[in-house]
């Protein structure tokens, strides 16, 4: 979500200070914008994907080699646009139409393309924090990106006033800003990557794409939409329409911060349950997820219906008054497309998450492209100005009732094991932990495994289980612990996962192990951590998960 706020920042910031040809400038860059989303997203969303999977069934060493893998391929990526931006950015301006604003849109790109390889990267480093479950990491590098972001075009308005153009080098100034600070951070204090470039491999690349692929195919078909739309605007209705549908676009950004706090842990949970091949707990999972999601999508149209006009004032300056009425109507018919938006969108998520790409890819390009734009130009010719926005409406609803169908009767299939033993357990209270701590000492030594792994097995449950018991369990609160043994080869995990208070085992051992005032403090953890192979805590929608390989 960064790249989008970063958006909504620009546009709110420009609109206030520099006018309406501003906004025209920044809403003719938009496709550029979407097209490097497209690509970010690809190795962003197919690293997430592919590490949470390797992360799910306990192979650490194969996740490490998805993340250096992408990281690699993202260096390489991002510096070519960064230099094809730069060097063709006027041909790029009159390719997206801007007319007697091409040396606007085109000193507009250059200034972009300098912050194009730290975005990618950036975008990629803050999927690979939320894997790890740092939250507060995550929100620190939003908010640093965005009140940098802010500062710079604050100070661009101000002081160095530079225009449009200066609106950009901000951007690209605060991307730049942000992935220096998590990147060093990450390299020197990531739990669960090592980063090692020479780890490359082209199988794992592949897989990369394959996974990122729909997002490719999503953040590419808002390229072509975004540019069809805008030639529909100019053809039909006037460049003056522009400014609406910017400031409707932009809304659409506000939506998606909400929309992607909620889809992008269906993307990582999704992944780890899917790994794990938890058909039950991904269910939950998405169910959770479209209730909640609806009910907030509900109370926010509500507001943008009743707020609309005081809504669009926020981009516009005073100079620009008249475009507020036309604005207004536009948002209010936005409010209608955020409930099924909400939902296509978690859905979709969750089908990437279990492994299905290819629909999702194939789904994007339909929506995104043929389905709204067909039903934008009937409604434009038969309804005129209201038509082009509530094409966007029509083309949620099919959306969310096709993904709906394909969940009902497709997606089960993708959570057939194979050559996987898995074992599963819930645990309630101690006698049941110490029952299930035996049950896998006994299931471990009849799958063959020597005894020393299978004893450890059994004391993890036994000590982790308790742990949970007696400091995470809430007595208002019906919490559950569940235990899971996966063995797969030589390879063998246990995933504890528990819908208690929230508590990162691995941090608290990392914060107490050299203190001296505690050393007797944490003996399970401290015995897990010493005993097993890799320890990796996650969490998302409120739910611990650990996974300990043995």
């Amino acid at each position: 979500m960064i790249q989008p706020c970063n958006q909504l920042v620009d546009t709110i910031l420009t609109g206030r200070a520099l006018g309406a040809q501003a906004l025209e400038v920044y809403a003719l860059f938009l496709p550029v914008n979407s097209f490097l989303l497209a690509v970010s997203c690809v190795l962003s969303k197919g690293v997430q994907i592919t590490s949470s999977h390797m992360v799910g069934k306990g192979d650490f060493k194969k996740s490490n080699e998805a993340v250096s893998t992408a990281i690699l391929v993202g260096i390489v990526i991002a510096l070519s646009f960064s230099v094809t931006c730069f060097v063709f950015s006027k041909q790029m301006a009159h390719l997206l139409g801007a007319g007697e604003l091409t040396e606007s849109v085109s000193d507009y790109i250059r200034a972009y393309s300098i912050g194009i390889t730290p975005a990618i990267l950036l975008d990629m480093l803050m999927c690979l924090i939320q894997i790890e479950g740092r939250r507060r990491l995550a929100v620190l590098g939003s908010f640093c990106v965005l009140f940098v972001n802010a500062a710079g075009d604050i100070a661009n308005i101000c002081i160095f006033r530079k225009g449009v153009t200066g609106m950009a080098w901000a951007t690209s100034v605060a991307n730049s800003v942000t992935f220096i600070f998590l990147g060093v951070f990450f390299l020197t204090r990531s739990r669960l990557y090592e980063i090692n470039l020479r780890s490359f491999s082209k199988k794992t690349m592949m897989l990369i794409f394959k996974n990122g692929f729909p997002s490719l195919a999503y953040y590419g078909s808002l390229v072509i939409r975004t540019a069809f739309m805008n030639m529909l605007i100019i053809n039909t209705l006037g460049r003056d329409v522009l400014v609406s549908m910017l400031v409707f676009t932009n809304y659409g950004t506000i939506a998606d911060v909400l929309i992607g706090g909620h889809s992008d842990p269906v993307l990582v949970m999704g992944g780890i349950l899917y790994g794990e091949k938890d058909q039950k707990g991904a269910g939950e999972l998405l169910k959770t997820s479209i209730i909640s999601g609806t009910v907030m999508m509900l109370i926010a149209a509500v507001l943008t219906i009743g707020y609309s006009t005081p809504l669009a004032k926020v981009f516009l300056n005073e100079k620009d008054m008249a475009f507020v009425p036309q604005a207004g109507r536009a948002l209010t018919l936005a409010a209608f497309y955020l409930i099924p938006d909400m939902i296509s969108c978690i859905e979709k998520k969750y089908i990437q998450a279990i492994g299905n790409g290819m629909y999702t890819a194939v789904t994007n390009v339909i929506y995104n492209v043929i389905c709204v734009c067909v039903i934008a130009v009937v409604l434009v010719r038969f309804t005129g100005f209201d038509g082009l926005f509530l094409s966007f409406t029509g083309c949620y609803i099919i959306a969310a009732i096709v993904n709906s169908v394909y969940i009902i009767f497709c997606s089960f299939k993708r959570f057939k094991t194979q050559g996987e033993n898995v074992t599963v357990y819930t645990v309630r209270d101690i006698d049941e932990c110490i029952r299930v701590s035996e049950r896998i000492h006994k299931y471990c030594n009849n799958m063959g495994i020597e005894p020393k792994r299978s004893y450890y097995l059994g004391l993890f449950t036994e000590e982790i289980g308790k742990n949970i018991l007696a400091y995470g369990f809430k007595k208002e609160r019906n919490n559950s612990i569940i235990i899971k043994v996966m063995i797969l080869g030589d390879r063998i995990t246990m995933s504890i996962k528990d819908d208690c208070v929230l508590f990162d085992p691995t941090h608290y051992y990392d914060t107490m192990r050299y203190d001296p005032e505690n050393a007797a403090g944490g003996i399970g953890i401290r015995m897990m951590m010493g005993l097993s192979e890799n320890v990796v805590y996650t969490t998302g929608f409120n739910l611990n998960n650990l996974l300990i390989e043995v």
